[in-house]
């Protein structure tokens, strides 16, 4: 079974004492999953200003030993823990159960020099290289993309653009309202290249394994995305291999008519968006219990403390990443997602 494990430099010293901290907390967990016969196959890190530090990131002992040798992925979305500079989110595997692929796209100086200035040819570039890819693997978008996170510099502004992109590509590749789309996240992020708009994560399944997907719905709490006029799944339950795992996109305070519930209160906010994953997952059989950890994207940094407060006594027994991260509404005070598994003793064999 897939682990994840959540990495908190400490807060309170200065930036390399943060990545030594982390290099100790990485070697340890190294250690113990070597014990274990598991082995990290991918990890996403955290950060609070990307520009000034991905040099250094990219430098350090953390870097070379363990984050460049997987996966990884690398955003601006400050962590929310107080003096915390970078949080790393490290998923595990035994190699034999490695099916799904992590993959990080991302925009350079020269893609912008090219003309491409605004979010939505910004957007159709990454999806285009990221198809282009899948194609040279024998593989395809509608079969084989799991899950998306869509990072938007300047979300208020530049959200209309990826989601146009989005639409004609997905429109273009048989995903419609009768098809089905793709779970994901759209949310505020940024790269180390200040003109760069939009970038693009990806989970792929391994062209040789054989996965079944069921897209999750709650119409008596959450209406269908294209009503809205953006092209995503609110959850997805997939079974690769002999797992069975729940992924549950960016969730907000949301209706089943597609209004925005609680503006203004951050915490009533938080507490319908637990009602709605909820609900999603009982639509695949699966409860609260079984959430392996939360990303929790919140708004306004004054919301720090009382979204804090609110996590240690209703997910007190769940990881959670907190960053600062605007909601594609600005009304949205918060956001979350999460990964669900189902107990080993209640999967079908």
């Amino acid at each position: 079974m897939n682990q994840y494990h959540i990495l908190s430099a400490s807060g309170g010293v200065d930036w390399n004492d943060q990545l030594a901290d982390l290099h100790r907390q990485m070697t340890e967990l190294s250690r113990s999953l070597q014990s274990q016969g598991l082995e990290l196959r991918w990890v996403k890190v955290f950060v609070s200003d990307l520009a000034n530090q991905q040099m250094s990131l990219h430098e350090s002992p953390l870097f070379v030993e363990y984050i460049s040798r997987v996966a990884h992925t690398v955003v601006e979305q400050p962590p929310l823990a107080a003096g915390v500079k970078i949080m790393l989110l490290a998923a595990c595997a035994c190699v034999a159960n490695d099916c799904v692929q992590m993959e990080s796209w991302r925009l350079s100086g020269a893609d912008l020099s090219d003309g491409c200035h605004d979010s939505y040819n910004q957007a159709m570039l990454l999806f285009e290289r990221y198809v282009a890819s899948l194609e040279r693997r024998g593989l395809s978008l509608c079969e084989h993309c799991l899950r998306t996170w869509i990072y938007v510099r300047d979300i208020d502004n530049n959200y209309a653009g990826m989601v146009r992109a989005r639409n004609e590509v997905f429109a273009r590749h048989g995903l419609t309202p009768s098809t089905h789309f793709i779970v994901s996240t759209g949310i505020g992020g940024a790269t180390a290249v200040p003109g760069a708009l939009v970038a693009l994560d990806t989970l792929t399944a391994d062209a040789s394994t054989t996965h079944e997907v069921r897209f999750l719905e709650a119409l008596d709490h959450l209406n269908r995305t294209h009503e809205y006029g953006v092209a995503f799944e609110r959850g997805g339950l997939f079974r690769v291999g002999d797992e069975e795992f729940c992924l549950i996109s960016g969730t907000a305070s949301i209706d089943r008519g597609g209004r925005v519930l609680h503006e203004g209160d951050v915490l009533a906010q938080a507490a319908r968006i637990r009602e709605n994953i909820a609900a999603l997952l009982a639509d695949g059989g699966l409860t609260l219990a079984d959430v392996c950890y939360y990303v929790v994207y919140v708004r306004d940094v004054s919301d720090r403390d009382a979204v804090c407060d609110y996590l240690r006594h209703n997910c007190a027994d769940v990881p959670c990443v907190l960053v600062h991260a605007p909601v594609c509404r600005s009304n949205w005070l918060i956001e979350m997602e999460c990964v669900a598994r189902r107990r080993v003793s209640e999967q079908s064999r």
